[in-house]
């Protein structure tokens, strides 16, 4: 099966990076953390129908357990 020809955006996208919203501890003895929260556009420019099993999202400078991570999805 070939590829299909698809346009997928980002959003928050920012010189050609994802961007997020660093968060402030919840308390002085919790590490800061950060909100990941993005708009994810996929068209297909096929009449075939298209299926988005997971999306992977990784963070470089992460902790490496804490740096990929799967979101499952069931969005056609």
């Amino acid at each position: 099966m070939s590829k299909p020809n698809l346009s997928i955006a980002v959003e928050p996208f920012e010189a050609g990076k994802v961007t997020y919203l660093p968060m402030t501890a919840s308390s002085a003895a919790l590490k800061a953390r950060g909100r990941v929260m993005l708009r994810v556009d996929i068209r297909s420019h096929e009449s075939m129908a298209i299926h988005v099993k997971a999306v992977d999202v990784s963070l470089p400078g992460a902790a490496r357990e804490d740096a990929r991570q799967r979101f499952p999805s069931d969005v056609d």
